[in-house]
């Protein structure tokens, strides 16, 4: 994770949790793990934010000129994201809770997956994604 000029990575966990990564001016933030490397992000009150990549997957996540990613989770939320050989990649939220992603002026926001990749998204009981 890199950041420069003044950015701001900013993780908070209660109850109605609030993750907010923060990044302006060209930065980008990667999270790279190779070879079942696990990346485990919780946050109390039984939610849990779970990123695993093992057998040399990347996940990417870039923003330039202050762009902002929201991940929010309350009360029993469960975000995982999995990307093996066969990837998947699953994000649920249950619960009136909200995944927002924002990206503004020509961002990218890059998630690949090869090999019989699977995406899915879920979200049950009034939930809103956005994009």
């Amino acid at each position: 994770m890199q950041s420069q000029q003044q950015d701001s990575i900013t993780m908070q966990s209660s109850q109605q949790d609030s993750i907010t990564m923060q990044s302006s001016q060209q930065d980008s933030i990667t999270m790279q793990s190779p070879q079942q490397d696990s990346i485990t992000m919780q946050s109390p009150q039984h939610d849990s934010i779970t990123m695993q990549s093992p057998q040399h997957d990347s996940i990417t996540m870039q923003s330039s000129q202050q762009d902002s990613i929201t991940s929010q989770s309350s009360q029993h939320d469960f975000i995982t994201m999995q990307s093996p050989q066969q990837d998947s990649i699953t994000m649920q939220s249950s619960q009136q809770d909200s995944i927002t992603i924002q990206s503004s002026q020509q961002d990218s926001i890059t998630m690949q997956s090869s090999q019989q990749d699977a995406i899915t998204m879920q979200s049950p009981q009034h939930d809103s994604i956005t994009m």
